[in-house]
């Protein structure tokens, strides 16, 4: 019982930790990759996720809208998911093997391409 009561509070200190250095970044780099330049500014405050997380976001919400809308009706359609997924992951790709360095307007497009996949992945 001493030992689950120790690692608990082991555990909740680390994890206070974490969310503490987490919290001071906010305004100030983007909580996802920790790159300033890959984020959306005004003035000196730096948006808390990156372009293409704004993007992932975005798409996700558009991709449920239109499913839901019926303007999208390809739910678990293997095919427009990987073909939505497919530039999304050579972005990817490129700037992890090839060290190709990507622009923002491509990280965002990207996102929303992928969120749009992801909303119309539906459980059956």
């Amino acid at each position: 019982m001493i030992v689950v009561v120790a690692t608990a509070v082991i555990i909740m200190m680390t994890m206070n930790n974490l969310i503490r250095s987490h919290i001071s970044y906010i305004g100030k780099m983007p909580l996802c990759n920790k790159n300033r330049e890959r984020a959306p500014k005004i003035f000196s405050f730096v948006f808390p996720l990156c372009y293409r997380c704004i993007g992932l976001i975005a798409g996700g919400l558009l991709g449920t809208f239109l499913y839901n809308n019926k303007v999208l009706n390809y739910k678990n359609d293997i095919l427009f998911i990987l073909v939505l997924s497919l530039p999304f992951l050579l972005d990817i790709a490129a700037q992890r093997i090839f060290k190709k360095e990507s622009t923002n307007v491509k990280r965002f497009l990207t996102g929303i391409l992928f969120g749009v996949a992801l909303a119309n992945f539906r459980p059956i």
